[in-house]
């Protein structure tokens, strides 16, 4: 008998659970020993043949024990759906987007966790990480050549935790939205609690920058910003608005031979 469309989907959605760069390395390691969080490609992951990759697999993630998917995810800027899903010109067989799962190592440096692979309904994201970690993301566009950013950041839950599988191919799930920003998050956005005796939230965008730090004024009275729950200088949630480097253009094709 044939497979039904839905085991098909279910066999699609199972097999981008790691990041999709790794899947060949994957059903070639599936009877050893080899961990394919180790062992990356030998090339940075390409969305297609003749794309220049913007962003590469950081080597060697074997620290990082859970594991998250988004089985299918639409990029909006504006709230206007951008990428390949809204350029005529291309498809998913043609088009240089990549989209990005980045986390911090353990000197807060960044650290690419997995990079998408494209499917006719949107990309397809894995990735590793630790419970309670935040991750961002990033999008590359690669038709109009520019790099996007994402405010929203994704809480890694516990191991094989539902809160890790996020989008879907099934129409009355849908897809994961990431709404886009042409500037990375900064200042006082990632502001969440403050102390005034008591713990209160100050998620309302309320927070407002103080020499290095971020403040919100209640009762006539002004109290620190933190990330979260915790009094610590740690947890200072202003971060300095500082421009990335403009993104390199891909290199020149040669001359035409005379």
């Amino acid at each position: 008998t044939k497979p039904s469309v839905a085991s098909k989907l279910a066999e699609a959605e199972h097999l981008v659970a790691c990041p999709p760069q790794w899947l060949p390395l994957l059903l070639a390691t599936a009877s050893s020993t080899v961990d394919p969080r180790a062992v990356p490609p030998e090339q940075p992951y390409l969305p297609n043949p003749g794309c220049t990759a913007r962003y590469a697999t950081t080597e060697n993630l074997t620290q990082y024990n859970v594991q998250a998917t988004f089985s299918r995810v639409e990029v909006t800027f504006e709230n206007a759906t951008i990428g390949f899903l809204a350029n005529p010109d291309v498809n998913d067989t043609t088009s240089c987007d990549q989209l990005v799962a980045i986390g911090l190592n353990a000197t807060k440096g960044e650290e690419i966790r997995g990079v998408s692979s494209l499917h006719e309904g949107g990309y397809l994201l894995g990735w590793f990480g630790d419970e309670d970690e935040e991750i961002e993301f990033r999008f590359w566009d690669g038709e109009e050549e520019k790099e996007y950013f994402v405010h929203e950041k994704f809480t890694m839950g516990p191991p094989n935790s539902r809160q890790n599988n996020q989008g879907s191919f099934n129409e009355t799930i849908g897809a994961y939205v990431l709404e886009l920003a042409e500037i990375p998050p900064c200042g006082c956005l990632e502001c969440k609690n403050i102390f005034a005796g008591i713990w209160l939230d100050a998620s309302d965008d309320q927070c407002v920058e103080n020499e290095g730090t971020c403040e919100k004024t209640v009762g006539g009275n002004p109290y620190k910003c933190q990330t979260g729950e915790d009094p610590s200088p740690s947890a200072n949630c202003y971060t300095p608005c500082a421009w990335p480097p403009p993104s390199a253009p891909p290199p020149s094709l040669p001359p035409p031979s005379p």
